[in-house]
């Protein structure tokens, strides 16, 4: 058996760590342990509480035994990132003017990827709101439909050999080769079609039907 040292710990929390991640021990643990490999994962990072994060990991000794072990550490990551400049509301397109890039702290871990270049997010809709001087996870955004609600669609109406085209109304948004909901302003009916490339829709309808 043998005391925990700092820089044993240090060694081993720095082969998990990217190099440009900033570290220091805030507390270890004053125990012994046994002699063996000292591994500290990724994954057993848990949530910051007061600017400082518990860190859990492991000693592996023997052929396949393991007994765990933490510290305390402030840990992040100094990155060029992309910044919103005021709120960005769900839901609607991200515009360049509410956007800069600058260096920041980020987490570590490999699933909280931020936005690093305005390219990446720029048009994209966030899934929930971001408030002004946050980061912005790569995960919260989403591609922006091809049509939104209130968007003029040009409908092409196909009955056997017979083509026509109508203007409508999208009643709901939709992106390129999903289904969506239309009305005609003329009829007030409303009616489904599959929307293709820009703004335009074809719908095929049996004899008789109306729209």
């Amino acid at each position: 058996m043998r005391a925990i040292e700092e820089n044993d710990v240090l060694t081993s929390m720095r082969r998990s760590l990217p190099a440009d991640a900033e570290l220091s021990l805030v507390e270890v643990p004053k125990t012994t342990v046994p002699v063996g490999r000292m591994e500290f994962p990724l994954s057993g990072l848990e949530p910051p509480v007061k600017g400082t994060r518990i860190w859990r990991g492991y000693v592996a000794y023997g052929e396949t035994l393991r007994v765990r072990i933490w510290a305390r550490v402030s840990v992040c990551r100094r990155v060029k990132a992309v910044v919103a400049v005021s709120d960005l509301a769900a839901h609607m397109p991200i515009d360049a003017a509410h956007l800069r890039v600058e260096a920041v702290s980020t987490m570590v871990e490999a699933d909280s990827r931020v936005a690093q270049h305005i390219e990446e997010v720029l048009g994209k809709i966030p899934k929930k709101l971001v408030p002004a001087g946050a980061t912005i996870p790569l995960a919260i955004l989403e591609n922006a439909p091809a049509v939104r609600r209130g968007d003029a669609v040009r409908v092409e109406v196909q009955s056997g050999t017979a083509r026509i085209q109508i203007d409508a109304i999208a009643e709901t948004a939709a992106h390129t080769g999903e289904i969506v909901e239309l009305r005609n302003p003329a009829s007030g009916k409303t009616f489904r079609a599959r929307l293709e490339a820009g703004s335009k829709a074809v719908i095929i309808v049996g004899a008789g039907q109306a729209l």
